[in-house]
This record gives C-alpha cells, sequence and structure tokens, in this order.
C-alpha cells in the first residue's frame, strides 16, 4: 500500500489562498442532489478542498470527475458536481466524506483520518477529470478545483468548457473502455460527437419515410444562453441538418454573452412560467415548428409547441417524455419474438418516477403492460432505482433524466436465447439504446431519442402530447418553523408519518373529491413543506391545495 505524501504546509497555503471572504468565513455548507451550489462568491475553498477529496475517491477507484456549474441557477451563482468513476453521480456513502471535508475546522487531519478510515493508499495512476460551464466565476473556481487536486499528488485531466452530461460520459466512456491514464491524458470531447454521430446515423436509417407522417423537420432549441448552444453546434445533427431532413434554429446560444444566462428562457423557465423564451417572437415559424430548451449546464430539457405572438403553449415535460420512451421501448421490444419466446418476457424494464408523477401518466404506462415504481424526490433517487433494471427509464417533470441499459448484458440474453442480432428488429432496439446517455441526464441525447421516436412514429408533438391528458394538479409551498418535524414513509414521500395524525387529515380533505389525490412533504434544503394537490379539474385541484395550506399555516 503506497502512502500518501501529504504536506501540510502545501495544504493549508492553498486553503489560505482560496479562503472565503468574510461574509461566507463561518457558512456551513449542505451537499445538495449531486455536490455543492451557491453564491459563486462563496465557492473558492469549497472547490479547493472538493478537489482534495474528489482525489483521495479517484485514487480508491482509479478516477472521479468534478464539474463547476450551477445548471439552471441565476448567473451570479455557481457549484461543483461530484461524478464517480462509473460517470454516476458520486456513491452516497461518499456524500458525507465530502461535506465533511468542505466544512472541517482542520483539514488536514481531516484528510488524514478519512484516509486512514477508509483505508485508501496513494495512486500515482489516478485522474480526476474536471471541466466547468461559461460563467464568469468558473474558470476562478475550476482553478482552486485543481489546485486541491494537485496539492495531494493527484493528476487532473482539465476538458475546458463541456456540459455537464458530457463530463459524465466520458468518465462513463473512459471506464467501459478500460482506459489506461494516458489513455484518460489523451481524451477529448470529440469522443463524445463521434459516438452520437455514428449512433445518430445508424438509426436514423433505420426509419422508414413514411408518406403519411406528420413529422415536423423545423426545430427550434433554446439552449438558455448557456454551455449547451455551444456544444450543439458541433453535432452532426446540426452541421448536416439536410442528411435528417431538419431545419434547426439554435436560439439563445450564449453568443451575446453570458449575462443572459438563464433570463427569461431555458427549461426551468418553460417548465414553470409556461412562457416562450426570450427572443422567440423573432423567429420565423409555423404551427409545424417544434421547439425546445435545455437548462443553463444542457441536463434538462422540455418540448413544446404554440404560438409565440400569443403565448398559447403546451409544454410536454419530463414525466411526458418519460412516458414517450418508455412506450416506445415497450413497443421496440415488443417487435422481438421467436418461436420460443419474446424478449418482453427476459429482460426487466421500469419506468421511475416520484410522487409528483401526474396519475394520468401513471395509469397510461400500466394500462400499456410497462411497470412503474415510485421513489423520493430526487434525481439520485430515480438514477439509483433504473439501474437496477436491465432497462431504466426516468425523467423529472423539469425534463432531468435519462435511460439506463445493461447492453452487454441484453446482447447476451438475446444470443443465449436465439435470436439473431441482424434481424431488423433487433438491432433497431439495440441502436436506439445507444442513442442514450447512461451516465446521467443529458438535454442533447434525450433530444436525439424523442427525434428518433417522433421520426419513426410519424407524429407531431400536438399528436403524442394529446396521447393522455394529465390531472389538473396544484403545488403550494409554505414556509415552517421547523421542516425536521415532517416525516414521510422513505418509498414515494407521499405519506406522512410524524407530525402523528396530519396523514389522516389531508386524506379527509382530498377524500372529499372523488378521484384525487394530495400529499405533503419537507423540503429538503429549507424550512418550508410542499404541498401537491391533483383533481379531475382544476378548481378541485386548487380547493384542496388551499384548505390543506390553511390547515397547515394555523398549526406550523
Amino acid at each position: 500500500m503506497e502512502s500518501w505524501n501529504l504536506n501540510a504546509e502545501v495544504i493549508n497555503q492553498g486553503d489560505t489562498t482560496h479562503a472565503p471572504t468574510d461574509k461566507y468565513k463561518d457558512t456551513v455548507f449542505s451537499y445538495g442532489t449531486a455536490g455543492f451550489r451557491t453564491d459563486a462568491d462563496a465557492l473558492d475553498r469549497v472547490c479547493y478542498r472538493v478537489g482534495i477529496v474528489a482525489a483521495i475517491r479517484a485514487s480508491e477507484t482509479g478516477a472521479a470527475g468534478v464539474m463547476i456549474t450551477a445548471s439552471h441557477n441565476p448567473l451570479k451563482d455557481n457549484g461543483v458536481k461530484i461524478i464517480d468513476k462509473n460517470g454516476a453521480m458520486v456513491t452516497q456513502s461518499w456524500e458525507d466524506p465530502f461535506t465533511n471535508g468542505v466544512n472541517s475546522s482542520d483539514l488536514v487531519q481531516y484528510i488524514s483520518d478519512l484516509i486512514a478510515e477508509k483505508g485508501i493508499a496513494y495512486s500515482d495512476k489516478a485522474r480526476v477529470c474536471v471541466a466547468c460551464d461559461t460563467r464568469d466565476s468558473s474558470p476562478r473556481l475550476i482553478a482552486a478545483l485543481k489546485a486541491g487536486i494537485e496539492a495531494v499528488g493527484v493528476k487532473v485531466k482539465d476538458f475546458g468548457e463541456l456540459s455537464t452530461p458530457q463530463l459524465h460520459f466520458l468518465v462513463w466512456f473512459a471506464d467501459k473502455e478500460n482506459y489506461s491514464p494516458e489513455d484518460i491524458d489523451g481524451m477529448n470531447e470529440e469522443i463524445y460527437y463521434d459516438y452520437y454521430k455514428k449512433n445518430l446515423q445508424e438509426y436514423w436509417a433505420l426509419i422508414s419515410r413514411d408518406e403519411e407522417s406528420h413529422y415536423q423537420s423545423q426545430l427550434v432549441v433554446d439552449t438558455a444562453n448557456g454551455i449547451g448552444g455551444k456544444q450543439l453546434k458541433k453535432l452532426d445533427i446540426f452541421t448536416n441538418s439536410s442528411h435528417y431532413g431538419l431545419d434547426v434554429t439554435v436560439l439563445n446560444d450564449g453568443s451575446t454573452g453570458t449575462e443572459f444566462l438563464n433570463h427569461k428562457c431555458g427549461a426551468e423557465c418553460i417548465h414553470k412560467d409556461k412562457s416562450f423564451p426570450l427572443g422567440a417572437e423573432e423567429i420565423k415559424t409555423d404551427d409545424n415548428t417544434k421547439w425546445v430548451s435545455f437548462d443553463g449546464d444542457a441536463d434538462r430539457i422540455v418540448y413544446y409547441y404554440g404560438n409565440p405572438s400569443t403565448q398559447d403553449l403546451n409544454v410536454i415535460d419530463g414525466d411526458k417524455i418519460a412516458i414517450l420512451l418508455g412506450d416506445y421501448i415497450k413497443s421496440l421490444m415488443n417487435n422481438i419474438t421467436n418461436d420460443k419466446t419474446s424478449l418482453s418476457e427476459l429482460i426487466t424494464f421500469v419506468v421511475v418516477q416520484t410522487g409528483y408523477a401526474n396519475s394520468a401518466a401513471t395509469k397510461y404506462l400500466t394500462d400499456k403492460g410497462v411497470k412503474v415504481e415510485r421513489v423520493p424526490t430526487g434525481v439520485k433517487y430515480l438514477h439509483h432505482r433504473a439501474e437496477q433494471y436491465d432497462i431504466g427509464v426516468y425523467f423529472e417533470a423539469n425534463g432531468h433524466g435519462t435511460v439506463i441499459s445493461k447492453y452487454q448484458k441484453i446482447v447476451k440474453i438475446l444470443q443465449d436465447n436465439d435470436f439473431s442480432l441482424d434481424d431488423a428488429h433487433v438491432n433497431k432496439f439495440l441502436k436506439f439504446l445507444l442513442l442514450t446517455n447512461e451516465a446521467v441526464g443529458d438535454a442533447l441525447a434525450t433530444l436525439l431519442m424523442v427525434e428518433a421516436f417522433l421520426k419513426d412514429s410519424g407524429k407531431n408533438t400536438k399528436e403524442v402530447n394529446e396521447i393522455y391528458s394529465d390531472l389538473p394538479s396544484r403545488m403550494l409551498k409554505l414556509a415552517v418553523k421547523d421542516r425536521s418535524q415532517f416525516k414521510t414513509h422513505h418509498e414515494d414521500e407521499t405519506l406522512l408519518l410524524q407530525p402523528e395524525g396530519l396523514q389522516d387529515r389531508i386524506v379527509e380533505i382530498f377524500s372529499k373529491v372523488e378521484g384525487s389525490r394530495a400529499f405533503v412533504r419537507p423540503s429538503g434544503t429549507e424550512d418550508v413543506v410542499r404541498i401537491y394537490a391533483e383533481a379531475p379539474t382544476l378548481e378541485d385541484a386548487d380547493k384542496i391545495a388551499d384548505e390543506i395550506n390553511d390547515m397547515l399555516a394555523k398549526e406550523f
């Protein structure tokens, strides 16, 4: 076991160099979904210390990744997301070590204790892959991050500016291909583009050209003035649109500067405000135009359609994207049969939802024979459940999600059960699975999957949006003195266990309306509770939510 040569003077000097301002010197940082996110001015030391802990994690596994981004947050914010060797978010067992490292009062002692506790040897072959988005604060923070990694003697592979999913993909790809440290050193973002160009071209060639198709060729992609606009244009679907029969316009591509990052544009804005992005009215469109919005770091995506001049907008959010892709994958599998069996009987397949998923969506899938499971709110819970199956589809309503498949296992199952890989249905199914980003939600990869589905189905966005109608819903947020007194059932957080008796009162309220449901859950980051109500009419959903809100406001 090779020992670490921890130079306390070097480590402490770096910690001092990247010390926070007086405003943030006493701040205690909490681990969020994938790392830390707040005002960029508070993050210099956080990034430095995350770099150190990431270096230790990389020495244990061989590689790790760290992304500097604040996703859909305003320009003044930034964040740091941590990636494991397999390309997924860092395992939950390492969330506390990162949190404790960031908040430690004695950094060198904490590092020594962590290394000893976990029995991690120093490895000169370890690599930490890093990248950042286009925010003004990102170069400063990535410098702090790299300083932390190098302070404990571990090497950095800096990819420069990437979208968050691109870095996840590259870490995943290196692991999948069993890359050596030298291979990782030689990697660049072209691996990502080459992978998706090849897979998209091959899949597109398998789709029949139906003269009756309603597929819409005009596509407007709003990239929220973030990193996505710059990266998106490098993919073949945009540089060679004629090959795919597409007419693509990129809106809010960041070319005017980052001051408009996520400002009145992007997936978060479209999903919450239900209004077209800034600049939409200047684009010549018609009723056959598809609209798409990414968020700032391109890991979320929503589709929509309508009229920008009247703000008549219909959103196809993450919930519906999950239903469309889940239904499509199920149909592809159903086509694969032989004299012995069908593929659907041989592999496990699930669509994972949270408690906020609309009941109509769940019913649509179950009626189609698709297994649905629910988990607590948060993409890390969705991802973890999805990867327990041979194929797992998950999306949050905000558009963050992906399709995970055990690709090599599925190929072996096909071969072991006498299915020919040259069969047209088998080939098409396997090629579709290669369009996804296995590691994490990726707006660009999801765009390719949805476009492939739309092209193959011959439907337009209005037609696919109307395959079922969501039940009207209402969501409220109520400030409370202490959110910790609210305890939910762990499975999907829709059942309150504490305060005792409160769940019965909630049920009593929504039971007045047949076909309705409601639940209350505490926020994970602030002293508020979130109230969700769903009913056959919007009026009933509003009444249920308001009545629960009033009850809670009087007591908590």
